[in-house]
């Protein structure tokens, strides 16, 4: 894998707002994130660290760094349209999550079952999978017809049961 955008490090940024995106409480991105941006100018780490006090030239955003890394922002844009639409991503208070979230793990692997009925707790409709290994994962999925909704690069809809490695794969019940 290579770096860049399309490479590793655009799988992890994917990786990493995949995670932000999918847990439970109130998501929060850094502006830009979702281009790549990234305030070393010229190899400059050290003016990066802290930057509130730097011009623009460090703090505005590229604009041209959207269609630099359009990949990237399609997952984000993906990403938020299914959390806003699926319930179970956004219980709303820590009895809730208790009550309707297992969370399991299998090694580095970790699975997150999510019924998005309070009232059924136990039927769970959502299985979110956050796997930071290089290896894809076979879930294991409760009973009924599942179908992959978000994956390494963003929406989709399969069926399935593989979690692509490093990626934040989402099955929804159908």
């Amino acid at each position: 894998m290579t770096g860049g955008p399309t490479g590793r490090a655009g799988q992890m940024n994917r990786f990493a707002a995949g995670m932000v995106l999918t847990s439970q409480g109130i998501p929060f991105l850094y502006e830009g994130d979702k281009f790549l941006h990234s305030k070393v100018v010229g190899g400059d780490y050290e003016t990066a660290k802290n930057s509130y006090e730097s011009g623009d030239h460090v703090n505005a955003l590229q604009w041209g760094e959207k269609a630099l890394n359009a990949a990237t922002f399609r997952y984000y844009k993906d990403a938020i349209a299914l959390r806003k639409n699926n319930p179970a991503l956004r219980l709303g208070t820590w009895d809730a999550v208790k009550a309707q979230m297992s969370t399991t793990t299998d090694g580095s692997v970790v699975t997150s079952a999510i019924s998005s009925n309070a009232g059924a707790p136990g039927s769970h409709d959502t299985v979110v999978v956050y796997n930071p290994t290089n290896n894809a994962y076979n879930v294991s999925l409760p009973a009924g017809t599942w179908r992959k909704v978000l994956g390494t690069n963003g929406a989709v809809d399969s069926t399935g049961t593989t979690a692509d490695g490093l990626a934040v794969t989402v099955f929804k019940k159908s």
